[in-house]
């Protein structure tokens, strides 16, 4: 038995071992294509796994912005987390952003392990919920539990259940600086991503409007 067959093993397990930090959702959110159980159980821990990352990935981001002075990045190539939010806002993503952006994935990803679910408060929270599935995706297709194409249909069930709306895909749109979003805001207003979405059930973090 290979040193990487193990490792995998060993994933697997970790990450169903995971499975139980969800308490806001049951398996059946996740679709289970193989009716064994493991596969949900699996999908639902690697969003666990993938919350971890993207926050330790978030500090590091941070720690680079302090590095630059705390403006905006240079290249956004060079961040782990910054990079993946819509490009077309990349020079507004300084240190300030950063860290709101901390506090609105820890604030969201928190709420999986409640026992009632509440969708995102505000568009941060609702990008910072959508990198972690992303996230989670590619870590099933990276250990070989799912092909890419499977990953992609594993968390519809989720994505319907704990989005209102997807609202905040547009920002990846190359026409979207003009839109106004239900906060009243521009969409270039990357600090109004962070204000309360009054429709929403759940409340945003205090330091997201503190500052």
């Amino acid at each position: 038995m290979t040193d990487n067959h193990d490792e995998s093993i060993d994933w697997r397990v970790r990450t169903i071992h995971d499975a139980s930090s969800i308490r806001a959702f049951n398996e059946a959110t996740f679709d289970d294509t193989d009716g064994s159980g493991d596969l949900g159980r699996l999908a639902a821990g690697a969003l666990i796994v993938a919350t971890t990352i993207v926050i330790d990935e978030l500090f590091m981001d941070i720690e680079m912005l302090a590095v630059g002075g705390d403006t905006a990045p240079g290249d956004r190539r060079d961040f782990l987390v910054l990079a993946d939010l819509p490009e077309r806002f990349a020079s507004r993503y300084d240190a300030r952003f950063a860290r709101s952006f901390l506090v609105a994935t820890v604030a969201v990803t928190a709420r999986l392990s409640l026992d009632c679910w509440s969708a995102p408060a505000s568009v941060g929270e609702a990008l910072a919920l959508s990198l972690v599935v992303e996230r989670a995706r590619n870590l099933l297709v990276e250990h070989e539990i799912v092909d890419a194409e499977a990953a992609g249909e594993l968390y519809k069930g989720f994505e319907d259940a704990a989005f209102d709306d997807l609202d905040h895909q547009w920002l990846y749109h190359p026409q979207s600086d003009g839109v106004v979003n239900t906060f009243g805001a521009a969409a270039s207003d990357v600090i109004a991503w962070f204000e309360q979405n009054e429709e929403a059930d759940g409340c945003i973090h205090p330091y997201s409007t503190a500052q």
